[in-house]
């Protein structure tokens, strides 16, 4: 993304390395992840300092160098949590949460579910925001149209596009094809995104596929130049996630008018409207996804009035145009809290 920061900003500083937290409790790990990240905020400190920076806007993974450099530098910090993982496991989840609400002026989450469980945590409510995670909508589809269909043009299709991470509920995607295609033989399946860095997950992913004998049917794109000419080629979109903050691909989907089915986690009830713009199925449901899928391709015209509702939903409430405004007054209320 450097190029597209370079389009917009007045500068951009590319930092070598950001420490991850890590899930652990051993002394000398926890160690060397405070002094990693302690380097980290001194250096973004110094650099806020010399562009004379009125507020520290920093993405969750960032944390908590982000937030420590803006204390540093005295300046007000804004941190935007875009993921679910500041959650899990649970034991992490209310000493995180403590630390990142006394580290952090405003608290940004992508979805109503972030904020409700930061509440829940002992963050108050005044210091909390919601901007959804936002596509261009007009971009999605002009990407979209500027490539041919890809894959089987002759079949019903129903995919999901997803990297490889077991959150994101690939082996119930699988084991829900396979029931998929006694009720619907021609449908052809597709799992769109990178294929590599997790070795074992996706040999677990294809040994899954043979398990249930329907290799034929499904395919294993691995990463694509481009997501949306296969999201728009996919008459039924899947987010079958075991935990979801809010998924681009989903909104992705929506703003090209495909109806969705996703499992009823995280973001999901709030991305789709249960029965208007897609249909909500059970977590680590193999069975409920299929019958939610089936559904779905028996019905031509359902597909196209979740479709278009899909759609107004994504222009209405996850474009761009939409979230800019208040992400921006949220920055500009920040400026003054230091």
């Amino acid at each position: 993304m450097m190029a597209e920061y370079r389009a917009i900003a007045r500068s951009v500083l590319c930092l070598p390395s950001m420490p991850c937290v890590p899930r652990t409790t051993a002394p000398w790990q926890l160690a060397g992840y405070g002094l990693h990240a302690t380097a980290m905020a001194w250096r973004i400190a110094r650099q806020a300092r010399q562009l004379r920076a009125d507020v520290v806007h920093t993405f969750n993974e960032a944390f908590p160098a982000g937030p420590m450099g803006a204390r540093f530098a005295r300046l007000p910090s804004v941190v935007q949590i875009i993921g679910m993982s500041i959650f899990q496991p649970p034991w992490v989840a209310r000493p995180y949460v403590r630390l990142l609400d006394a580290s952090a002026d405003r608290l940004v989450g992508c979805q109503t579910a972030i904020q409700t469980a930061l509440v829940q945590l002992g963050v108050a409510g005044s210091k909390l925001a919601v901007v959804y995670n936002a596509v261009d909508t007009e971009a999605v589809r002009s990407r979209a149209e500027a490539e041919p269909r890809p894959g089987d043009s002759g079949a019903v299709r129903v995919g999901m596009v997803a990297g490889l991470d077991p959150r994101k509920g690939h082996l119930d995607f699988v084991a829900a094809a396979a029931q998929v295609l006694r009720a619907v033989p021609a449908a052809r399946f597709y799992i769109v995104g990178r294929a590599t860095g997790n070795e074992p997950y996706l040999t677990a992913i294809r040994e899954h596929i043979a398990r249930h004998g329907i290799a034929d049917a499904i395919e294993l794109t691995g990463a694509v130049a481009r997501a949306e000419p296969w999201i728009a080629s996919f008459d039924v979109h899947c987010i079958p996630s075991l935990t979801e903050a809010l998924s681009v691909a989903g909104l992705e989907a929506m703003a090209l008018a495909r109806p969705i089915v996703a499992t009823n986690v995280g973001g999901n009830p709030e991305e789709v409207v249960d029965g208007e713009s897609g249909l909500l199925c059970r977590v680590s449901d193999p069975d409920d996804l299929a019958a939610k899928v089936v559904q779905l391709l028996c019905d031509a015209d359902l597909r196209a009035r979740m479709g278009a509702a899909a759609r107004k939903r994504a222009e209405d409430l996850f474009s761009l145009g939409a979230n800019v405004g208040k992400l921006s007054a949220i920055l500009e209320q920040a400026r003054v809290l230091r």
